[in-house]
């Protein structure tokens, strides 16, 4: 059987596309759909929503009968009304032919495309957010709409709703959830950047996605000329934005504060306060051991775990910690990664972990991700520790193909999401929703 080494757009040549189903796609440029015919080897558009592949493949008894069946509506509709002069009204049987009033903008026939998905809690359960957008392909001219779904444990769908509707738009709300991306901040709320502009929050009590941009520009001086690029900022509760006057700012929203590009540098450097309370807190980090900038290995994957206390702003500039000439209770400063350290210690002395990272933490516990050696065959584990050093539960290697972070967390029960993939897993490490591939 012929096999699809590249796949392109047979319409523009584009190689971006989203794949519809098995050898079904949709262009990401054009927004043209074609499908991999498997006898001729060759891509092909379709120019029949998803119908010309079975149509070529029936066979020449089906074909007849509907040949036959037109022949049979022809007579039943034209001729023997002609003969008889009958004003009886007709009423056809066959779709091909009529349609109904209730059928009549098709709305039930579109292509649907998975934007991004992220874990989080709805009404005290695990659930997957998934943002959609929805071509519908018999309405003239070309509509989209955007939906979000609340996706259960079951994968069925518990509610469902409408971002824009195809019925009231026009190409600049469309284009106001254009390559949407997604990020839940460390509070377990749920921002989206669409079009590289658009700022928005999820509503955690109504499930309402809020437009913020108005908020910002309106109330803060430094963006009163309006947003001109968003993107997510290196840190996890910020954005990183450029005005309409091209002036680079961080804008921290959990903590109302923005920063211009020094200001943010020497925030996170620990040389001015920025909430103006410092709050103890616990962290979890990986470290090779190096003592010096001559010790260290650029890029060494295999590290130890430790844990340690410090004094934190929450929700504002950070970077991750590193104990490279630590000192107790002053602000320590190595590869420009800086904290007000209070103790520090190796969680588990006697292992070692390869490509390891933390993806969530607490007083209590972290969890973790890591490979066993430095084999790209090596499977990736995803584990739970608490603060002793104690293992509580590893997930099996077969379920980690992603790179995942916490977005969630309530009571015993973790949800972690990576843009493809979500995984809701209890106190005992059983996976309680998976979504996703």
């Amino acid at each position: 059987m012929a096999k699809l080494k590249t796949i392109k757009c047979p319409q523009c040549g584009s190689p971006d596309y989203i794949e519809l189903s098995e050898d079904k796609y949709k262009c990401k440029s054009c927004g043209a759909s074609y499908y991999f015919d498997k006898e001729k080897a060759e891509l092909n558009i379709n120019h029949n929503y998803n119908g010309l592949i079975d149509f070529v493949k029936e066979s020449k008894k089906i074909i007849f009968g509907v040949i036959a069946a037109l022949l049979f509506f022809f007579i039943l509709v034209f001729i023997i009304p002609f003969i008889f002069s009958s004003h009886k009204s007709q009423t056809p049987h066959y779709g091909t032919y009529s349609v109904k009033e209730s059928d009549a903008n098709k709305e039930d026939e579109y292509d649907e495309s998975t934007e991004a998905i992220i874990g989080t809690f709805y009404k005290g359960e695990p659930v997957v957010l998934d943002f959609c957008k929805r071509d519908y392909r018999n309405i003239n001219p070309w509509k989209s709409s955007f939906v979000m779904k609340i996706i259960g444990k079951d994968k069925n769908v518990i509610e469902e709703k409408t971002l824009v509707d195809k019925t009231d738009q026009d190409d600049k709300q469309i284009k106001m959830f254009d390559e949407l991306r997604i990020q839940a901040f460390t509070d377990q709320s749920i921002w989206l950047i669409a079009n590289n502009k658009f700022i928005y929050k999820l509503n955690a009590e109504t499930f309402q996605i809020e437009p913020m941009n108005d908020k910002f520009v309106h109330g803060m001086t430094e963006l009163a000329s309006g947003l001109s690029k968003v993107e997510f900022g290196y840190q996890v509760d910020g954005f990183k934005v450029i005005n309409n006057e091209a002036v680079e700012y961080y804008l921290f929203p959990l903590i109302d504060k923005i920063f211009t590009r020094d200001g943010f540098y020497r925030a996170r450097s620990g040389q001015n306060g920025l909430t103006g309370k410092e709050q103890p807190d616990t962290g979890y980090f990986f470290y090779d051991g190096a003592k010096t900038t001559d010790d260290a290995i650029h890029d060494n994957p295999k590290k130890k775990l430790y844990i340690y206390s410090y004094l934190n702003y929450k929700h504002g500039p950070r970077q991750d910690f590193c104990p490279g000439w630590a000192s107790m209770g002053q602000y320590i400063a190595w590869n420009r990664k800086t904290y007000k350290v209070q103790s520090m210690k190796e969680l588990t002395p006697d292992r070692y972990y390869f490509y390891a990272s933390v993806v969530f933490e607490s007083p209590e516990l972290c969890v973790i991700t890591y490979k066993v050696d430095i084999s790209d065959e090596s499977p990736q584990i995803m584990q739970c520790i608490d603060n002793t050093g104690k293992v509580l539960w590893t997930l099996p290697d077969t379920e980690m193909k992603g790179s995942y972070n916490c977005t969630a967390h309530q009571g015993n029960i973790f949800i972690f999401s990576d843009y493809r993939k979500v995984l809701a897993v209890d106190n005992t490490g059983k996976i309680i929703l998976k979504y996703g591939n």
